[in-house]
């Protein structure tokens, strides 16, 4: 239209709510090794927010080995950065799983989980029957 004048902005936030993003979100872990999984925030950061991966229910036999703490900067928030989750050896044959929160320790970001499972490598112990006399 000649002569028109706009005054109004428009905004649009095709990104969302600030949240913290994981993949995969569910993680195999090979008892006795690691396996990575990859976190980041879904928006740059207006200053450094910091994550922590810690668990919060499952199995003690996996935890997180790197990554820990995470940084993210107003250049690199939407970076993926990489999580070591870490499966000890143990006795047992059962297969445990654990949940990890991945938390904004600032509470800017909305907080998001990786669910890891551990692929055991213990046999079942064989069975032997005495025969009877």
């Amino acid at each position: 239209m000649a002569g028109a004048t706009y005054d109004e902005v428009l905004s649009v936030d095709i990104l969302g709510d600030p949240v913290i993003e994981v993949s995969p979100a569910l993680v195999p872990v090979p008892e006795g090794a690691t396996s990575t999984c990859n976190v980041r925030l879904r928006k740059l950061p207006a200053a450094d927010v910091t994550v922590g991966i810690t668990q919060t229910t499952g199995d003690g036999d996996l935890s997180v080995s790197s990554g820990g703490t995470l940084v993210f900067t107003p250049v690199n928030g939407t970076d993926w950065q990489q999580v070591t989750l870490a499966a000890a050896e143990d006795a047992d044959i059962l297969s445990g799983t654990a949940i990890f929160a991945c938390t904004d320790l600032g509470g800017g970001y909305a907080g998001t989980a990786i669910e890891a499972f551990e692929i055991d490598n213990d046999s079942i112990p064989a069975w032997t029957v005495d025969p009877i006399d």
